[in-house]
């Protein structure tokens, strides 16, 4: 995954994309929605 805002790598486990936060929203829906 690039950050939006620096092109940085990033790299996250299988676990943490789909780890749900306090909103119930998980990593992996947020991207998906800002990288369409």
């Amino acid at each position: 995954v690039l950050t939006p805002y620096f092109k940085e790598d990033v790299l996250l486990s299988e676990n943490d994309i789909q780890k749900e936060n306090e909103d119930g929203i998980t990593t992996l829906f947020y991207l998906q929605k800002i990288y369409p």
